[in-house]
Parts: structure tokens; C-alpha cells; sequence
């Protein structure tokens, strides 16, 4: 993975669990009986999200691009989360046809890993 590559995943990915944390502490306080796994694959939840595109331009909402959850995968805050922020990644960058590498998605994972660390610590 180049260097510019490299750098745009991750400032990208960070930018989106930002906006991610806010929206969802929002949507938390107006539903505080639903479970952090359930408002991760609430659709109501993902039109909330906001796709930009690369100068920031809001360019749509999440509701329409969140791939389903493989359900071979055990359903837990950091593979919702993932998956939610990946969703959102790949289509901002879709511009860039090397997009979705091994590599690209462990960065993606190792930002989300230690962003949840970092709030249950």
C-alpha cells in the first residue's frame, strides 16, 4: 500500500468513527432501551451517517451503502462497528479501483480496535 493510500484510509477512517461516535451517542439518547448491536444494524441508525465526499461535501447518507452483516460472524460492537465504518470507507474512496486490499482492511480494524479500547478503558 502506498504512502497517500496509506494516509487517506486512516485520516478517512478516524474522520468516520468521529462523526460515527457523535451520531450514535445522539441516537442513544433518543432511544436509550436499544442495544449498541441492535442501533449498529438499525437502518433508521445508518441514514443518519453522512457520506462525504474528498473535500468534506456532505454527498448522501449511510442507510442505502452499509453492506448486510455476514452472518457467519459473531455480532459484537467491534465486527458491527467495523463493518459499519468499512461500508462507509469503500464508498467514499470508491474512487480508487485498489480499494479493499488485505491490508486496507486490517488498517481499517486495527483503528476500530483501538478506538473501543480506548473507550473501555
Amino acid at each position: 500500500m502506498g504512502w497517500l493510500k496509506n494516509r487517506t484510509i486512516k485520516t478517512t477512517t478516524k474522520r468516520i468513527l468521529k462523526e460515527l461516535n457523535m451520531a450514535l451517542n445522539n441516537f442513544m439518547q433518543e432511544n436509550p432501551n436499544m442495544s449498541l448491536e441492535t442501533i449498529l444494524q438499525s437502518p433508521d441508525f445508518h441514514n443518519r451517517l453522512i457520506i462525504r465526499d474528498l473535500k468534506g461535501k456532505e454527498i448522501g447518507r449511510a442507510g442505502n451503502i452499509i453492506q448486510e452483516f455476514p452472518t457467519n460472524l459473531q455480532k459484537n460492537p467491534f465486527t458491527l462497528l467495523s463493518n459499519v465504518v468499512w461500508s462507509i470507507l469503500r464508498y467514499e474512496l470508491k474512487y480508487d479501483p485498489t480499494i479493499g486490499t488485505e491490508e486496507d482492511v486490517r488498517t481499517v480494524l486495527n483503528i476500530v480496535k483501538g478506538v473501543l479500547e480506548d473507550i473501555e478503558s
